[in-house]
């Protein structure tokens, strides 16, 4: 076997460990990702997702849906730490940003207990932002396979971005 493919399948191995290596470490998961939550039909040009986020433009609050998947097969264990925050934007006009709201939902029947816990949005001390907090210990068992969001847009406001830290 030449150096070079010696070399060459050295470095797809150690591609295919880091690839099983599971994650430590934090990430944001954009807007982009959630989708209008209704049976009713929701008109894009009102409820955009941009660039800058997913923005409720109508007069009355919209709920959206978000995946929030984990790579880090402990789970989110550090229940002092801050392992999920949603980031809200007021814009132009709109509504008090601490009148968004989110339910995050997490667990197995056949894994752990199925959680529901809600949280509503509070003063990021930055002016027209506003965040839901969520401190509580996700474990293996009880994230296992992730977790769903669902949050209530007031509107004017912008769902900007999910930060997670799935650090232990």
């Amino acid at each position: 076997m030449s150096r070079t493919s010696l070399l060459a399948t050295a470095g797809l191995a150690l591609c295919a460990v880091a690839a099983a290596s599971p994650a430590n470490d934090e990430k944001e998961i954009h807007a982009s990702a959630c989708q209008p939550y209704t049976n009713s039909p929701i008109d894009p040009a009102a409820l955009k997702v941009r660039a800058n986020g997913i923005t409720n433009g109508y007069s009355t609050s919209k709920y959206v849906i978000c995946p929030v998947l984990k790579d880090r097969e402990a789970g989110w264990v550090e229940a002092g730490a801050f392992p999920l925050n949603v980031w809200f934007r007021r814009q132009a006009g709109g509504a008090d940003p601490k009148g968004n709201q989110c339910t995050l939902s997490f667990g197995s029947e056949s894994y752990g207990p199925v959680k529901s816990i809600t949280k509503n949005a509070m003063d990021a001390e930055i002016p027209n932002y506003a965040y839901a907090h969520f401190q509580e210990a996700m474990t293996n068992d009880t994230l296992f396979g992730g977790a769903t969001l669902v949050c209530k847009l007031v509107p004017g406001n912008t769902l900007e971005y999910i930060y997670i830290d799935e650090q232990d």
